[in-house]
């Protein structure tokens, strides 16, 4: 190189102009294609992580400050719909959102900006479950719930796991 810098020094300069994030746009990229037929918006990406994209860094819009899908329980993928998810932050600021039928619930920062740790409980009617713990990471649900249930994975985020309610839940239909 002519003025002396190093090929390194130069990737880096250009890398801090453009903001880009490879951890990030590595993790998008994991991600895959959107599904055949669903285009991005409110009902795309159920069960995957909300944030990489809609949250600070990302580039799809809106930007997110909570987001996850709901499921029946925890070994059934099918969603919920027009549940409650109930956010309770460290100030006990408390705001819900509701799942939509393919049971993504989301939060813009304008709507509610969590002050972490966040509490939360998911009802529906007669059915309610709180989270065992507090979320300390940030509001993108799927960064540690995820399928299947592991060691590094708390399984996908559901409405019961009451064996006499599994199965009664109702079943979300999109129209």
């Amino acid at each position: 190189m002519r003025s002396g810098g190093t090929p390194l020094a130069l990737g880096l300069a250009l890398l801090g102009i453009s903001g880009c994030d490879p951890v990030l746009e590595d993790r998008i990229a994991q991600l895959g294609p959107e599904t055949p037929g669903v285009r991005p918006g409110p009902f795309h990406r159920p069960g995957q992580p909300c944030l990489a994209c809609h949250g600070e860094g990302g580039r799809a819009r809106p930007q997110l400050s909570v987001a996850g899908t709901v499921y029946r329980d925890p070994a059934d993928t099918r969603p919920v719909d027009s549940a409650e998810v109930i956010l309770i932050d460290a100030t006990q600021a408390r705001y819900t959102a509701t799942t939509n039928c393919v049971g993504n619930f989301f939060v813009t920062p304008g709507d509610f900006a969590p002050v972490l740790p966040l509490w939360t409980t998911v009802r529906l009617g007669t059915f309610s479950i709180d989270m065992e713990s507090a979320v300390h990471l940030n509001g993108d649900c799927a960064s540690c719930h995820t399928d299947p249930l592991a060691r590094a994975s708390a399984g996908h985020v559901f409405l019961t796991d009451d064996p006499a309610l599994i199965g009664t839940v109702p079943e979300a239909r999109c129209n």
